[in-house]
């Protein structure tokens, strides 16, 4: 299986989370999650994630703002169940931690279930070096 980068727009929704169960499930190795807008309700569900899969993976945030909560519902009662915080803080900008996950895993590969913020991003980058 693959190494993965994946940009996800984690929220209200369960689909995404779902998507970032299968492909762990199906044996891919998700090496960093990007999550638009990146709101700490929506970083806190991808850090849950990280925990669940016994994984270290950086996650980064689209936007740095710290808006409001986005996700909630089935989410929120995930984040409460495994004793998670509701709003955490990212590794950094989302295109940031592209670049930093694909100087690690040099055949990691892009999957986006969402909106291409953070990927858009870092293949703008004067630096950006265009995995397979």
């Amino acid at each position: 299986m693959p190494d993965l980068i994946v940009e996800t727009d984690l929220g209200h929704d369960p689909d995404d989370l779902f998507a970032l169960c299968y492909l762990a499930a199906a044996g891919a190795h998700i090496r960093a999650i990007t999550v638009v807008p990146g709101d700490p309700d929506q970083l806190a569900v991808a850090r849950l994630f990280a925990r669940a899969v016994g994984a270290d993976i950086p996650v980064g945030a689209s936007h740095l703002t710290g808006r409001k909560p986005s996700s909630g519902g089935v989410h929120h009662r995930l984040l409460d169940r495994f004793g998670a915080p509701r709003a955490v803080a990212p590794d950094g900008p989302g295109d940031d931690v592209v670049a930093a996950a694909l100087d690690r895993h040099r055949d990691a590969e892009l999957f986006v279930i969402g909106p291409c913020t953070s990927t858009a991003r870092y293949l703008a980058r004067s630096d950006a070096r265009v995995p397979r």
